[in-house]
């Protein structure tokens, strides 16, 4: 049984079952071959709209386009999301609000240079506190910076239930 890594996801397969690792958690593939999985990788990359619809079917020597594009994504509520850069969700969003660096600074109760570092991608990794200031001054839900709109995280209560049943 070979596997192959990805960084920072990994494809393996395992007890004649694949899986696929990555920071956002575990997906489990039942026994198929090489190409039926990353057929079926295609097919949800396809669906989630992050490859584009014409792009080449997988084979045994060809699947580079599947393997390159699921090591930037995140497995979210049933879809694959792009991931982006935390600077570059950062810029974005205070751009949105029509904010200058400064004025965000002054709503979340941060300094500018914070603002600058972490836009500019030279700190990285920001504190929680310092996402949910963020967050607070823009007006947003911290959840925007997860990388879906209108995402929610699942509810452990309906969770807990739904396993009692």
């Amino acid at each position: 049984m070979g596997s192959q890594i990805l960084r920072p996801t990994t494809v393996k397969r395992q007890k004649g079952e694949w899986l696929i690792q990555g920071p956002w958690g575990r997906r489990n593939f039942p026994s198929m071959s090489r190409v039926d999985l990353y057929g079926q990788l295609r097919h949800e990359l396809i669906a989630s709209d992050v490859l584009p619809v014409d792009s080449p079917e997988p084979s045994n020597r060809y699947h580079d386009h599947v393997t390159m594009t699921v090591m930037t994504c995140s497995w979210i509520e049933g879809q694959w999301v792009s991931d982006e850069p935390f600077a570059a969700r950062l810029k974005k969003l205070r751009d949105q609000a029509k904010l200058t660096q400064e004025q965000l600074a002054d709503k979340s109760s941060l300094d500018v240079g914070t603002i600058r570092q972490l836009e500019q991608g030279t700190r990285t990794n920001p504190l929680w506190q310092t996402v949910c200031a963020l967050a607070r001054g823009l007006q947003r839900d911290v959840v925007v910076f997860v990388g879906t709109d209108g995402w929610q995280p699942p509810d452990p209560d309906k969770d807990w239930k739904s396993r009692q049943a």
